[in-house]
């Protein structure tokens, strides 16, 4: 192998589930030898191995490795970050939104491409998250508590999951469908995935819905958003329960489209408990 892909992991958990997926999907590509780069900061306030057991290999200098080598960036969406990556390493920058499409010429003439993106836009994406998850193996601690409550409450395909992101992306139409659908269905069961302690306990009012209870959630300080070790270890638990439950149809659409966090958990089934 000639070259590397680096799998620059960052933002919040599904973002950076997502960046890992579509980077180890363009090194398989390539034939190139995959790395990946996942800070510990206040969106992810968790490392990647207190998550999942794998067999990646990570490369924390990554600045220091890549500085004044030919790099590529693709898949970055964001002007402000392309700005600020072509000032820092003075290179000319890519953004490519489907990686098949330019494959292999345009990627081929760079030995080091930085892949750092919040969601897959190529129409396999599902399979590519798939194929990635499965090299990973969930952290034990953690698949013990999802397993225990998944057989505590006998959660399965029967069931109806529901993603409540209320942090930073709040959607009060959301709530309003989902607690009209769980009134109208008494007799159908429901796991709610919140981020917000006040969002599960609007729902806790109703007897055929359960959530996964929480030791810390989501937090913020002079308008800056903390996600804790506790509460990343606790979302990923959440994606777990999540992946077991069919999604609620009136929603689930517009969440494969804006949740990075609900579209990994619908794949992360291939993991298993």
């Amino acid at each position: 192998m000639s070259g590397a892909v680096y799998a620059w992991c960052n933002a919040g958990l599904g973002n950076r589930l997502s960046t890992l997926a579509g980077a180890l999907y363009l090194a398989e590509k390539l034939s190139y030898n995959f790395f990946y780069y996942w800070p510990v900061d206040n969106w992810c306030g968790c490392h990647f191995n207190e998550l999942f057991k794998s067999n990646f290999i990570e490369r924390p200098d990554i600045d220091i490795h890549l500085k004044g080598k030919n790099v590529m960036y693709t898949s970055i969406q964001d002007k402000n970050i392309l700005t600020y990556l072509e000032t820092k390493y003075n290179s000319q920058l890519y953004s490519v939104k489907d990686l098949d499409r330019t494959l292999p010429c345009q990627l081929k003439l760079f030995d080091n491409i930085i892949y750092n993106n919040c969601e897959l836009y190529t129409p396999g994406a599902k399979n590519i998250k798939r194929q990635c998850f499965k090299h990973l193996q969930i952290e034990p601690s953690i698949a013990k508590k999802a397993k225990e409550f998944i057989n505590e409450h006998h959660i399965n395909k029967s069931w109806i999951g529901i993603h409540l992101r209320e942090t930073d992306c709040p959607s009060e139409s959301l709530i309003s469908i989902s607690m009209q659908h769980i009134h109208n269905n008494p007799n159908q069961k429901f796991f709610i995935c919140s981020d917000c302690k006040k969002t599960e306990l609007l729902f806790s009012i109703y007897p055929n819905v359960v959530f996964y209870p929480k030791r810390e959630y989501v937090i913020y300080n002079n308008n800056t958003l903390i996600r804790t070790k506790q509460s990343v270890k606790e979302a990923v638990i959440d994606m777990l329960l999540l992946s077991q439950t069919t999604p609620l149809k009136e929603i689930e659409k517009h969440m494969y489209n804006v949740s990075t966090f609900f579209s990994a958990a619908m794949e992360l089934n291939v993991v298993n408990l």
